[in-house]
């Protein structure tokens, strides 16, 4: 059986070679580093960012329809709002309206400035001074979460598309080869078969993930999250591939996949990278399972806590009843070949 499944393997990564799989992987990881490190980090600034204006002595002065202006009392209430919003805009003016500092969490030097003097110009007219007066709060901290949140994004965006995607597209050239007519003649393990698919897939997306992290978060940062990234891959990778092995099975051929492939991999997973990685609300995401797959790499990714122990079982759960629906749509196309 191991002999069997170890030339079933080395089957499949000479099919992937052969069509420049590993090259695809290669350009998205290197297209996905260059953006975060070059483009991301330097636009991470919101134009609707909210001013938090410390200046005691008028306040009233300043009282002003904008929502995105809000006065605070004291320093305290300052460091606070800037703790709860790492996004925010801290602005101290001094007795004469002039302004003495700007707090904000470091992202890069074109973003900070940016950022400063938007806050800046909601207040102050046609303020033009070209020290802009920036303090720093725990330098570093909110550029290493948007890598992060993108980093998930990226990773996830990968397992979903791309392994769902790559099996399909794997299994139709296999069965355009003739493949699957041969496995209704030889004695061959269907079941081996798709294990094949699932072990080749989870191996580059776990490769594609260490990278990502190493690349784009830090060594120092990769190496305390990776047991628990690799994990999610785990258990997300096998879902994707064997889903993409169902509708591969399901349709007739690969242009009736595309079909499968855009409602599943755009409607459904879009909404969720919208409304877990920014403040939007929609209480229809909770409905999608994806809502659950993506939070879970996410939280993960950014070191916070989530009860992983129910969705291991769930996603074993769902993996196991995929293998199930596969064999048995397997042993049907061979039936019918």
């Amino acid at each position: 059986m191991l002999k069997q499944f170890a030339l079933l393997l080395k089957k499949d990564i000479k099919l992937i070679i052969r069509h420049n799989f590993f090259l695809i992987m290669l350009a998205s990881l290197l297209f996905y580093s260059l953006y975060i490190n070059f483009i991301y980090v330097n636009e991470g600034t919101k134009t609707t960012a909210t001013v938090y204006v410390l200046y005691e002595s008028s306040r009233e002065s300043l009282i002003s329809k904008d929502e995105n202006i809000v006065i605070v009392e004291d320093e305290e209430k300052l460091i606070k709002a800037l703790e709860m919003d790492n996004e925010g805009i801290g602005i101290r003016l001094d007795n004469s309206g002039k302004p003495s500092s700007v707090l904000l969490y470091h992202v890069s030097k074109k973003s900070d400035n940016f950022k400063a003097l938007y806050g800046l110009s909601k207040i102050i007219d046609d303020y033009d001074d070209s020290e802009i007066p920036i303090s720093y709060l725990q330098e570093g901290d909110l550029e290493l979460k948007q890598r992060a949140t993108m980093t998930s994004v990226i990773i996830f965006f990968e397992i979903a598309a791309i392994s769902f995607l790559g099996v399909a597209s794997l299994f139709f050239k296999e069965k355009s080869m003739g493949v699957i007519k041969v496995y209704g003649i030889l004695p061959a393990s269907k079941l081996l078969y798709i294990l094949s698919k699932v072990v080749l897939f989870l191996s580059l997306e776990i490769v594609f993930a260490v990278l990502m992290c190493l690349f784009n978060i830090g060594v120092e940062y990769s190496l305390e999250i990776l047991p628990q990234i690799i994990l999610q891959v785990l258990l997300l990778s096998p879902i994707m591939v064997l889903l993409g092995f169902l509708f591969a099975l399901v349709y007739n051929n690969f242009k009736q996949f595309i079909f499968a492939y855009t409602v599943i991999i755009v409607m459904v997973t879009s909404p969720v990278f919208l409304f877990v990685t920014s403040s939007l609300e929609w209480t229809g995401v909770y409905a999608l399972p994806t809502y659950y797959a993506y939070s879970a790499l996410y939280n993960t990714m950014l070191k916070n806590p989530y009860p992983i122990l129910y969705y291991s079982l769930a996603c074993i759960l769902v993996i196991l009843g995929l293998i199930i629906t596969n064999y048995n749509l397997m042993k049907r196309e061979i039936e019918r070949g």
